[in-house]
């Protein structure tokens, strides 16, 4: 995904967000006008800055591999019999820092050898809470690291691997699916997805209809295509009325994409396209920006212009209910009243400098994608020239589907030209 868009979008939460709280500060304090709870949840959705993506299957599918890959090293444990037995939460960041949270928000930092031990050593009560001496019940482990290919605002969470030997680790997801914006489900790819795994799904349909399916170990498995396959025909008869896109399910080799995040320039940009890592985080991207970065600027704009609506009446009301009586004080509200209708119009009327501000700002966010598009699909762009010289290059019919099949991924790895300026 362009950083240009994700940073846009997030600068138009932040400008809204701003415009929300004053409108309804001055409702509440002017005129006594109580904004709705849908008001105040768009506003929720506005100042929150992070996407938490749980990363959800069953134990010895490679999550934790996949999130190694994604940070670039082996920090999560993967050798264990049961390797993660703690709710893991990676988050981009400058320098590596490592971290118990507790559920009273309390953080104790430790070190990243203390990852595997705490790993291997979790008790998990009958609540299905971890706790260590202190007795204090755990949230999760962060890890805050330096990540090539993991974006600033999501956070993933590698929870423990579910399946009949392993029941008790669902408690400790269950905790995690109501703090999800989307969910990565890693599917197998020497079987097809079971009767447990549909189930899991199920659940977590409860919490998110924002699902993204992600086939590991291609890499190991030759047969993972045919199993992909049954896979997409299962998940689209159980679930294709039931999620909020068209059902995907995207490959990815934890073992090249750990190499593209250690390796140079030149060879990473091999890797990683053999990875075909790059497909799946431009659609999560994707699912995110949509439904909590525009949808959420869409539907606050909604919000502010009914809570704006909500005081016209009510200043129209006010003066209507005034204007048959006398005296001095009846007059004095009337003339504030009237002051305050005016400018409330001037700020927030059809030609109002505020609301002309945050249209102009949507309009900037709008055009900038409609040149970054423009960009991809333009003849003299260098996204269409690198693409043209690659299929003029290939050989066999072989070669041309192999990059019909990779064809998304390598769009997403060419930057817009103000990403290269």
């Amino acid at each position: 995904m362009n950083n240009n868009i994700i940073t846009r979008v997030d600068a138009l939460k932040a400008e809204l967000y701003a415009l929300m709280n004053e409108m309804g500060e001055r409702a509440k304090s002017e005129l006594e006008i109580e904004p709705s709870s849908d008001f105040i949840l768009i506003m929720e959705e506005l100042d929150s800055a992070e996407y938490i993506v749980p990363v959800v299957g069953e134990a010895k599918l490679g999550k934790s591999s996949l999130l190694n890959g994604i940070i670039g090293a082996e920090i999560l444990p993967v050798d264990l019999d049961v390797a993660t037995s703690q709710a893991l939460k990676v988050s981009a960041s400058e320098k590596p820092r490592y971290s118990i949270v507790y559920n009273d928000e309390s953080i104790l930092y430790i070190e990243e050898e203390d990852i595997l031990k705490i790993s291997s050593q979790a008790v998990i009560d009958d609540k299905g809470l971890e706790t260590r001496l202190n007795k204090k019940e755990i949230k999760w482990v962060e890890i805050d690291y330096p990540t090539k290919f993991l974006p600033s605002h999501i956070s993933l969470v590698d929870t423990p691997g579910l399946g009949a030997l392993y029941s008790a680790h669902s408690k400790i997801t269950n905790r995690i699916l109501p703090l999800a914006k989307a969910v990565i489900f890693v599917l197998g790819s020497d079987r097809p997805i079971n009767v447990d795994e549909i189930k899991t799904v199920h659940k977590i349909i409860s919490y998110t209809t924002d699902i993204v399916f992600v086939q590991t170990k291609i890499d190991i498995v030759s047969d993972w295509a045919n199993n992909l396959e049954q896979n997409l025909r299962i998940i689209t008869r159980e679930f294709g009325e039931a999620l909020s896109h068209p059902i995907e399910i995207w490959p990815v080799s934890n073992l090249f994409l750990g190499k593209a995040a250690t390796a140079s320039e030149k060879r990473s940009e091999k890797y990683i396209e053999k990875s075909r890592f790059l497909a799946m985080k431009f659609y999560l991207e994707s699912i995110l920006l949509e439904k909590f970065g525009w949808d959420v600027i869409i539907a606050g704009t909604s919000f502010g212009d009914e809570l704006i609506g909500k005081a016209e009446k009510s200043l129209a009301k006010s003066i209507l209910s005034l204007s048959d009586t006398s005296g001095s004080e009846s007059h004095k509200v009337i003339s504030e009243n009237k002051n305050k209708r005016r400018k409330l119009e001037d700020e927030w009327g059809d030609k109002g400098y505020k609301r002309k501000k945050h249209i102009d700002s949507l309009a900037r966010y709008c055009n900038g994608v409609e040149r970054d598009f423009s960009q991809v699909f333009s003849e003299r762009g260098d996204i269409y020239l690198k693409m043209r010289n690659e299929i003029e290059q290939l050989s066999s019919r072989k070669e041309v589907k192999a990059y019909g099949e990779d064809m998304f991924c390598l769009l997403y790895t060419s930057p817009s030209p103000r990403d290269r300026g």
